[in-house]
């Protein structure tokens, strides 16, 4: 193979890899793109199998039951200082809307967070003086209705 055909084949690959991202972009609140983009904000190497963790910490130990139950484990399981360190202060709505986030995240195709990572990545590219709202939707964020 040729460089030049090496480098064709690469713009291909990169060509439908960005079709499958902008295809698999999740549809979610624009509040649930804001609270994600705040928690990946200044992380540069992020894998999509961690994407869930670093939004809130140990997110691997959490059950793919309901959302309540995930709660139920991070109150009985995180200790006070742990809680204030990784942002889980008890019963913050705050706290429970990252780790219903996080729950989300973990189910989620790969497809769908590399979609997702894309857009926050996007985001934080755009001059932060835009109002985020504007940044979402012009870096391809798709925001439910409710």
């Amino acid at each position: 193979m040729t460089s030049s055909e090496s480098k064709s084949a690469l713009l291909l690959i990169a060509s439908r890899y960005e079709e499958v991202v902008h295809h698999d972009i999740p549809v979610l609140r624009e509040a649930d793109w804001l609270l994600i983009c705040s928690r990946l904000e200044g992380i540069d190497v992020l894998t999509l199998d961690s994407l869930s963790a670093e939004i809130c910490s140990s997110v691997e130990d959490v059950s793919d039951d309901a959302d309540e139950a995930a709660i139920a484990f991070y109150k009985e399981h995180l200790n006070d200082d742990d809680q204030e360190e990784y942002g889980w202060v008890h019963d913050d709505p705050e706290s429970r809307d990252v780790l219903r986030i996080a729950v989300e995240i973990r189910r989620m195709s790969m497809g769908q967070r590399a979609a997702l990572l894309g857009v926050v990545e996007r985001f934080w590219r755009l001059d932060d003086e835009i109002d985020a709202s504007v940044r979402l939707k012009r870096v391809g964020a798709r925001i439910s209705a409710t």
